[in-house]
């Protein structure tokens, strides 16, 4: 029952808001294409603010609330998507949120780990980004 209420159920709730918001999102939100582009046209981007809310709502109600904690960083990506945000505000959302994560899960790191897991984390957070736009 765990797995079908953690996994299973905000899986088939996402995919199924994915189909029916996607093509809302296509009036508000377009990725025009640019040299790194991988498409020609101009499609619709943001979709992913669906996952992360659903995962969020559903974390809130299994008590597991580092869904939450991460939602600033989808906020900040939707925003991006529509206006451009500068590298350095968003690094700044990513530097507290890996920060924040880092330092309340009980990992019991010395301050040099500490800083190499939350460097990690904007790290692997970028490294998705570079290849989402790609």
């Amino acid at each position: 029952m765990f797995l079908l209420n953690l996994f299973v159920l905000p899986l088939i709730i996402s995919i199924l808001s994915f189909y029916i918001l996607v093509p809302k999102l296509d009036e508000f939100i377009c990725s025009i294409p640019n040299d790194r582009s991988s498409h020609s046209k101009e499609i619709a981007t943001g979709g992913g603010i669906i996952f992360a809310i659903i995962s969020t709502l559903f974390g809130i109600f299994s008590n597991n609330l580092i869904f939450m904690y991460c939602l600033p960083l989808s906020v900040i990506g939707l925003i991006d998507d529509k206006f451009e945000i500068k590298a350095l505000w968003r690094y700044l959302i990513q530097l507290l949120v890996c920060t924040f994560l880092v330092t309340n899960i009980d990992l019991q790191l010395s301050f040099p780990f500490l800083l190499i897991a939350i460097f990690t984390g904007t790290s692997i957070i970028n490294f998705t980004n570079f290849m989402d736009g790609i």
